[in-house]
């Protein structure tokens, strides 16, 4: 007696089921935790500024240059999506390095005005949102340090599960 081959109806089915259970073990409940994945989304965020302020970093030429240089790093925070516990600290970092691009411009229409008065307080304005970009880096690489090493540091405690 020689075998049949399968019939295709039967092998359709045999594949669909297949290709099912390969999707649902690529994704969904299958994957990585919530935990890990916010853990990666960190360490990829880390890797993100730290490009981001290794560009910056390389000395301007000219003030319009520190402008233009400081113009492309907002630019390129402002594109990033930071995980859900960085997202304050991104808003806030976001918001002063805006403003430390305001002062620098600031400084520039004063410096093209003559105006020693308003380049004092550039140099004041720019000063404090360097400052507080500094801080605000220090606050974000505390945080996903903690995160590197304690999972549950990189999820934001839920509202609804009485944890705080």
């Amino acid at each position: 007696m020689t075998a049949r081959a399968p019939r295709p109806r039967r092998l359709v089915a045999v594949l669909v089921l297949l290709a099912a259970a390969l999707a649902a073990a690529g994704c969904g409940s299958g994957g990585i935790g919530r935990e890990q994945q916010a853990q990666q989304d960190a360490l990829q965020y880390e890797q993100q500024i730290g490009q981001i302020n290794t560009a910056a970093a390389v000395p301007a030429v000219s003030a319009q240059d520190t402008r233009d240089r400081l113009a492309a790093t907002v630019k390129r925070y402002a594109a990033l999506h930071p995980p859900t516990f960085l997202r304050t600290l991104h808003r806030r970092i976001l918001r002063a390095l805006r403003d430390e691009l305001r002062s620098v411009k600031g400084g520039l229409r004063a410096t093209a005005a003559g105006d020693g008065a308003g380049i004092g307080r550039a140099q004041v304005a720019n000063a404090r949102s360097r400052a507080g970009v500094t801080r605000l880096l220090g606050q974000i690489a505390a945080r996903i340090g903690r995160c590197r090493t304690s999972l549950p540091a990189c999820v934001p405690a839920s509202p609804s599960t009485g944890s705080g």
